[in-house]
């Protein structure tokens, strides 16, 4: 039967067919049943975009696309339906075709009416099908384009579910992932709860007579704690260096000076040498004693400082009390109302500071140092041994002014303090052991130098507690409290319920025997649990050390600090025991606190490749054109490429030289606050605060996206088709790679680093073959762009400067291993050693990448060349070129993974500053990563992706950066003065910093006068608007109800702890 076919035309741009066309021709190719894969669906798709193209109704799969707009999913999914959806819909129809043949179904066609097909030209070639076939005896199978449209649909629908499903993944996946790990965690906090003791071996420490207090730390270097134990009767310092499984090796002993009598120990760096020192009260001596470590477990002959006639200095703590960042002493006289203060210089030398107590001689047993009052000078509180303790309000030069008593009970004999956040407000508490009263009493710091009414919790009757020490022993986060009961044989801990009060005491026996006089805590035997050393002061235990550790569970986090004071009564015969208190935890050991800090995990291999991985970036393949476009010579361009590295050398050796001074994490940050502040205090604070802001908001994000985008700009480009990536599977792709960086570094610092590597091997191997392929051809005679390369140079000062800026942005990273000098291994050997040698080796490479350039491109090929390194690839590399962009990309991505690494460290150094909330100067407990500052930089960096441009960054970045640099190298000048007795392994001279700072003026005002840009405006703007938040929360230290109770809930969620500072 003969049948009229309806022929109407599309519009051209509308379809990838011509204007002539017939209905029945469409019918014919776009039907499924001979939709072919040579077809090019993909054209078709090219000439309309998603958003307003109308398709058939196996093309549109209008209710998903419905669906993903509303879910703000459409950027990502229209890309599937452009690309993607054709090739699914051929296997679907491969596999309708095969479920088809297996089927015996029969479907009549009652009617024979002509297929009749309508075009409506204004709703965008929309069209509906209506087949009929003639009903014949012979039966036949047909299929109308409904029904297949209809199974289609279903499965791109599930299809479409599984797609939304895995970007869900992608993006709450790291969130889920901590919160697991932090709400995982034991809360139990009843004390029924099981916390366990096991004793493992014993040895002996001979004749010790009468200690005060022990230290913990590692003295050698080997990742082991060890102990230093006062032998008050020999006069000597006892080291007992641990093997890492809760033994110890045989002591050695240092001599205090004869009849010295030491009582009371601690440990620190006195002389910024990075080796672990001794300072000892010599109760007879009449003088502070301190012994400098060589870092093998051997100390120097005591250097003795001299307190008055007859002071019998009894305990001796360490703390920086006149805020320059080196460690002083404070002592107090045993007969006398006097404390002392030793002022340190750096360098081991001392100067003494001392001032008078109010009420009767002191008898003080111990004390501590934090900031009672917020005004950030350290204060001390004492115990009075009688009836009160002492507190004094420190003035951050090492004096002290005024002072007050707190009343702990009429014959409480206070023993032992010590200071802890109890009830999660951020203030310092005071716990105090009252001996006589059989009780640890509990006073909460108002924050203004006041405190509540002393609230007692019983350690038992007649249990005489003579210390206490302070930890989170069940994992909740709140603070708890192990107390040596000394009378009744026992260790007691005390529950926290993060409102200031605790739990009844559960108490551990540690022998009939034994009299437990002192406590601390510390990993010795590396199983990432928690053990608690005890000093017995039994005469029945043959002088013996006995490790107590758990065979399974784990402890949770703690907040001691690195050593603990601890006391012993005068007793002839001693020893040491070490337990572990664990509890049940499903997830794992959890690092205790001495440990809760970011470890010195580079060496000086990974110095360098952090240093060339993050300068190795996306520059070299986008910015040659910047550089050659302000110069207009070739000769000009190179000299500019060379000058770019040696100016990045000079600052980075400034930025050695002061980071050698400030060893901190965070470098600007620091270099700010401590150098310039070391000159005007106020003025250091509000640089540093500055910087801290524009870092934290604009200038690390904006890296961290410019590198993401050029990540996603070549990746895309590499494996797509010549007509480019839409923007929005760019911003997709980028923001995805933002979202696996933050992954990586918030789990494993280690796997961050090892990444690193990986990215520099590429990156290398990625300009290795342009420099090779450049050679050859330098090689086969391709060097005329290079003759005659001065023509045409400019003669426009500031157009040097713009040329700058873009050579620059190549150099960029330069200076970021000052930003985790910390987790440095021998910083003041391997930073200025790794600047040395990747710096130098980056300029080298640079300069024979853009001579490989120029061996294939002259000046106006290049200038109008969008991707330097791809056109110069098409050109010497022919298909290969492909996988160019591929490696392009990867080394942009490494770049943003080391950007991402060192932003983390600017929020936590900040946040320690008091600059950001304290949830940023938290670390995972268990992963010891910076988490919160990860996830922040990288949710700043994700929010730069959607509206900006990779020029504007820039921009952006270039200027706001080098404003800072500028006030970085002020800051080593000022250190040059202020700080002249410092141990400095590298110094810049004096002239070259002279030109440094003024290179750096130059480049942040040469751009502003020749090409004023709004960028810059804004950069000013936000950079001044930080000031808004300095006043009333960083100088009036003003407490927002909210933010406390977000800054818990975050480092509860997060399962965080705040992280020691290693200097």
């Amino acid at each position: 039967m003969n049948t009229t076919y309806v022929t109407e035309l599309l519009y051209a741009n509308s379809s990838r067919f011509l204007p002539n066309t017939t209905i029945i021709d469409l019918v014919n190719e776009l039907f499924i049943e001979t939709w072919l894969t040579t077809m090019n669906y993909s054209a078709y798709f090219d000439y309309c975009s998603p958003t307003y193209c109308s398709y058939t109704y196996i093309q549109q799969l209008s209710s998903l696309y419905t669906v993903t707009l509303l879910l703000g999913l459409y950027g990502g999914l229209s890309v599937v339906l452009k690309w993607i959806c054709p090739k699914i819909v051929y296997i679907l129809f491969k596999i309708y075709q095969y479920r088809k043949k297996q089927s015996n179904r029969v479907t009549f066609a009652h009617t024979t009416e002509a297929v009749v097909i309508e075009t409506d030209i204004t709703a965008n070639t929309s069209i509906n099908h209506q087949n009929t076939t003639v009903h014949s005896e012979s039966e036949s199978t047909v299929s109308t384009p409904e029904t297949i449209s209809y199974l289609v649909l279903l499965r791109s629908m599930f299809i479409g579910f599984l797609v939304l499903m895995l970007v869900a993944v992608a993006l709450i996946g790291p969130f889920v992932y901590f919160s697991r790990h932090g709400k995982n965690q034991a809360t139990e906090i009843m004390p029924s709860c099981q916390l366990t003791f096991q004793f493992v071996l014993s040895f002996p420490t001979g004749y010790i007579y009468s200690p005060k207090s022990f230290a913990v730390d590692d003295f050698n270097s080997d990742s082991h704690l060890d102990l230093a134990i006062p032998d008050t009767y020999a006069s000597s310092v006892n080291i007992y260096l641990g093997n890492g499984d809760g033994t110890f090796r045989s002591a050695n002993t240092f001599s205090t000076g004869a009849g010295g009598y030491p009582r009371t120990v601690a440990v620190g760096d006195f002389n910024n040498d990075n080796h672990v020192d001794l300072a000892v009260a010599n109760y007879y001596g009449d003088n502070i004693g301190v012994l400098f470590g060589n870092n093998d477990g051997s100390f120097q002959e005591q250097m003795a400082i001299p307190t008055e006639y007859n002071s019998s200095p009894y305990v001796v703590i360490a703390s920086n009390f006149n805020n320059d960042n080196q460690l002083d002493l404070a002592f107090v006289y045993f007969h006398g109302s006097k404390i002392g203060i030793l002022l340190g210089e750096g360098n081991g030398a001392f100067r003494i500071i001392l001032t008078s107590l109010i009420g009767s001689p002191s008898q003080a047993q111990s004390a501590a140092a934090a900031d009672f009052n917020g005004d950030g000078h350290q204060d001390l509180v004492i115990d009075a041994y009688k009836n009160a303790v002492n507190v004094l309000f420190g003035n951050g030069d090492g004096t002290f002014s005024a002072q007050v008593i707190l009343s702990t009970g009429q014959f409480s004999a206070p023993a032992w303090v010590a200071t802890g956040d109890f009830n999660g407000d951020n203030r310092p508490d005071i716990a105090i052991v009252n001996s006589n009263d059989f009780n640890v009493g509990i006073m909460l710091a108002n924050g203004n130098g006041t405190f509540a009414e002393q609230t007692t919790y019983s350690t038992g009757g007649s249990s005489h507690p003579e210390s206490v020490v302070i930890g989170d022993f069940n994992n909740d986060h709140q603070l708890d409290l192990a107390i040596a009961n000394s009378y009744t044989h026992n260790v007691g801990v005390m529950v926290g319920t993060g409102t200031g009060s605790f739990l009844r005491q559960m108490t551990f026996s540690v022998g009939p025997r034994s009299t437990p006089q002192s406590v601390a805590i510390g990993d010795f035997n590396n199983d990432n649990k928690l053990d608690i050393v005890f000093y017995d002061a039994s005469n029945n235990t043959n002088n013996r050390v006995t490790p107590i550790v758990s065979p399974s569970s784990s402890i949770a986090d703690t907040d001691s600090i690195h050593h603990r004071h601890v006391h012993s009564p005068t007793t002839e015969h001693r020893r040491v025991s070490i337990a572990s208190i664990t509890h049940p935890d499903p997830l794992g050991p959890i690092t205790p606190t001495d440990d809760v800090t970011l470890k010195r995990h580079l060496g000086l291999f990974s110095g360098v490749c952090f240093i060339i991985g993050t300068i190795i970036g996306s520059g070299i393949f986008v910015s040659p054109k910047g550089v050659l476009r302000e110069t207009q010579s070739v000769g000009l361009c190179l000299i500019i490429w060379m000058a770019c590295g040696l100016v990045s050398l000079l600052g980075a050796l400034c930025y050695a030289e002061i980071g050698t001074i400030i060893p901190r994490n965070g470098a600007e940050v620091a270099y700010l606050k401590e150098g310039i502040g070391s000159v005007h205090a106020r003025t250091g604070d509000v640089l540093a605060y500055l910087f801290s802001w524009s870092v934290t908001f604009v200038m690390k994000p904006s890296s961290i996206a410019v590198l993401s985008l050029t990540f996603s700009q070549y990746f895309l480009s590499g494996v797509m088709d010549d007509c480019g990536p839409p923007e929005e599977l760019v911003k997709m792709l980028a923001i995805f790679a933002i979202l696996m960086l933050i992954n990586i570094n918030s789990i494993s610092v280690s796997a961050a680093n090892r990444l690193n590597i990986i990215f520099v091997i590429c990156k290398v191997s990625t300009v290795a073959i342009v420099i090779i392929a450049g050679l050859v051809r330098i090689g086969q005679g391709h060097t005329q762009n290079l003759q005659n390369g001065f023509v045409g140079t400019t003669n426009k000062p500031l157009g040097v400067a713009l040329a700058f800026y873009s050579g620059l942005w190549a150099y960029d990273g330069w200076n970021s291993l000052n930003s985790v000098t910390e987790e440095l291994k021998n910083p003041k050997r391997n930073l200025w050693l790794s600047i040395v040698l990747a710096l130098p080796s980056v300029m080298i490479l640079y300069l024979l990448t853009n001579i490989s350039y120029f061996t294939v491109m002259n000046k106006a090929a290049l200038l109008s060349s969008n991707a330097v390194a791809v056109t110069w690839g098409e050109a010497v590399l022919g298909p290969a070129v492909r996988i160019l962009p591929i490696l392009i990309s990867i080394s942009a991505l490494g770049s943003a993974n080391g950007s991402l690494f060192g932003a983390a460290r600017y929020c936590m150094v900040s946040a320690q500053y008091g600059y950001l909330p304290e949830v940023f100067a938290c670390i995972h407990a268990r992963r010891l990563t910076p988490v919160s500052g990860v996830v922040l930089q990288g949710t700043i960096a994700i929010a730069f992706c959607l509206p900006s441009n990779v020029d504007g960054l820039i921009d952006f970045f270039s200027f706001a950066a080098w404003m800072f640099y500028a006030l970085t190298f002020t800051a080593t000048l000022c250190c040059k003065f202020t700080k002249k007795s410092a141990d400095r392994v590298i110094s810049v001279p004096i002239p070259l910093l002279v030109i440094i700072i003024l290179i750096s003026i130059y480049l942040v005002i040469a751009p502003l006068i020749s090409s004023p840009s709004i960028g810059f405006l804004v950069a000013g703007i936000l950079i001044l608007f930080g000031l808004v938040f300095y006043y009333p929360f960083v100088y009036r230290k003003i407490e927002l109800q909210f933010i406390k109770k977000a800054n818990n809930f975050l480092i509860t969620f997060f399962g965080l702890q705040r992280a020691q500072v290693k200097i």
